[in-house]
């Protein structure tokens, strides 16, 4: 879903300004140590599988949920590798709205499920050798995570 009821009504009431969003998101390896990495249809970058995390939602439930959602593939959440912040989460969508993520970011496996883009938030699902990453067009939050966890 590119975007939850509950940021919609939000959206209503504010227009595009900024608006500070509690996020999800999983960190998925795979027995090569490649990391799985979707393509946004509406930015064209590579970003983690995740997103808002639902009123009353469990952070780590919704890593899951996102992952699934995005990339088709069932993962098994870990341990929580961090919880990021600043100017760098923040994007400013093609129609204007503005929002500033502060992602909670969990290790995860896929444990099942088909790989498959869902054609709507994402076009894309791939795993990427951490020597790959340098060269992609990533989201800055994705960077930025990847950067600190991946060095």
């Amino acid at each position: 879903m590119p975007i939850s009821e509950h940021i919609r009504r939000l959206r209503k009431r504010v227009g595009t300004e900024l608006l500070l969003v509690p996020s999800a998101a999983v960190l998925v390896r795979d027995e090569r140590g490649r990391v799985l990495l979707v393509r946004h249809v509406e930015l064209g970058t590579w970003s983690l599988p995740g997103g808002a995390i639902e009123p009353d939602e469990p952070p780590q439930v919704a890593a899951v949920r996102e992952a699934y959602e995005e990339t088709g593939l069932l993962v098994e959440s870990g341990k929580l590798l961090g919880v990021y912040g600043g100017p760098e989460f923040r994007i400013t969508y093609p129609n204007g709205d503005r929002v500033a993520y502060v992602p909670a970011v969990f290790e995860g496996r896929a444990v099942g499920g088909v790989e498959r883009p869902d054609g709507i938030e994402t076009s894309e699902v791939r795993w990427f050798q951490p020597a790959e990453l340098d060269g992609l067009p990533l989201t800055p939050i994705a960077r930025t995570v990847l950067t600190r966890l991946l060095t």
